[in-house]
């Protein structure tokens, strides 16, 4: 158990540098993105050119984020430690006695247990269980098979969004049409971005254009079936977008409250990160109130963030506002569309201590839902 122990805490150190790593790596991408938009802006060339520059720019970033993501998952699974049983069986086949005389023993005890079970068992009754076959598996082997087939499917999906090239240019109006699996499926149009088929790794490719040529606020129009397809790859390929479609936005959070509320807490806070680190203004606007607690809660404690934003929206004060810790000033106001929002100003020199808390938050919901999954688990299997 020492042994295996050492080796399993190696084992999560390297994960963690590689997901920090990963974590650097993107950051770099989006700061290479934002420093090239500027670049581009300044040129003296007229703007159809400029879009089909800033196309070509963000196309390029959406390819190298999903293929980073896809490596970064592939280079982690080959370093995440083995469970215990399975270590200590491939010990017992280099030759290990320690090892086979551990696996004997989990045998005889699985042994033991059933016909302990066995004994135990009302003659008259309906008992229902796995297939006897499924008894005598001592590791999560269907898991791991699902793990890696999903694995595969990201893969494939990725190859065929790095496959992507520019088919088309209009010079006169900077369309940039892009050509997926054979044929042309988005058009960048500067101001909107079009897709043209229903094959997912199309629609994730358009998707993650749009949220960074537009931040994660978006309007999707088109038909029911359109609406659909549009949320469940957002979802399935956790890509955080604000759907100002209200019928949208409610499948879409309702769908990620059931996959995983803490995953949902753990994208909010990385998208306002991002914010945190790119939009160089001082004040932010959050026309989400979940964001707003979320930011809040990454300060002090949710239910005294949950106190402030109530006082903040029964207060009779035109733009009612509550400092929180000498770090930010929050405030009640109206946005464009005239709908409450919460204008956020960052004292100074006070940005990076708060980036430095909400990383921090978002790590304890990954690790939170990372032991809430191996608690189902060990559930699951009656450990």
């Amino acid at each position: 158990m020492d042994e295996y122990n050492q080796y399993r805490n190696q084992q999560r150190a390297v994960c963690k540098g590689i997901t920090a790593k990963s974590r650097e790596d993107r950051q770099q991408i989006l700061i290479r993105l934002k420093q090239r938009k500027k670049e581009i802006r300044a040129l003296a060339q007229p703007w159809p050119a400029k879009k089909i520059l800033l196309s070509e720019a963000v196309a390029a970033l959406v390819i190298e984020l999903r293929t980073l993501k896809t490596s970064t998952q592939k280079t982690r699974q080959a370093q995440f430690p083995k469970s215990l049983r399975t270590w200590v069986a491939e010990r017992a086949a280099e030759g290990d006695a320690r090892a086979a005389a551990q696996l004997r023993g989990w045998r005889y005890a699985d042994q033991r247990n059933l016909r302990r079970l066995d004994a135990t068992l009302e003659p008259n009754a309906l008992h229902i269980g796995p297939p006897p076959e499924d008894n005598q598996k001592f590791d999560w082997a269907d898991f791991i098979q699902q793990r890696l087939l999903a694995q595969q499917k990201q893969q494939a999906l990725a190859n065929q969004i790095a496959a992507t090239r520019i088919w088309t240019i209009n010079r006169k109006t900077g369309d940039v049409s892009y050509m997926l699996n054979g044929r042309v499926s988005v058009i960048d149009r500067g101001r909107l971005v079009t897709v043209l088929n229903q094959d997912e790794a199309t629609i994730v490719f358009g998707l993650e254009m749009a949220v960074q040529k537009y931040g994660s606020r978006i309007a999707c129009t088109g038909s029911e079936k359109w609406k659909r397809m549009v949320t469940w790859c957002a979802i399935k390929h956790g890509i955080f977008a604000q759907f100002t479609d209200p019928e949208m936005q409610g499948a879409f959070f309702q769908e990620q409250l059931l996959a995983n509320p803490l995953q949902l807490r753990a994208v909010r806070l990385h998208s306002i990160e991002t914010r945190l680190r790119t939009e160089e203004t001082e004040d932010l606007i959050f026309t989400d109130e979940t964001d707003a607690h979320l930011l809040l809660s990454s300060l002090q404690p949710a239910t005294q963030s949950r106190e402030l934003i109530e006082t903040l929206k029964a207060s009779q004060q035109p733009e009612p506002k509550e400092d929180v810790g000498g770090d930010l000033t929050i405030a009640l106001v109206q946005s464009s569309t005239g709908q409450p929002a919460f204008k956020v100003s960052i004292h100074e020199g006070k940005r990076q201590d708060i980036i430095d808390l909400v990383v921090q938050a978002r790590q304890n919901a990954y690790r939170l839902m990372r032991s809430n999954l191996r608690t189902h688990s060990n559930e699951r299997e009656g450990r």
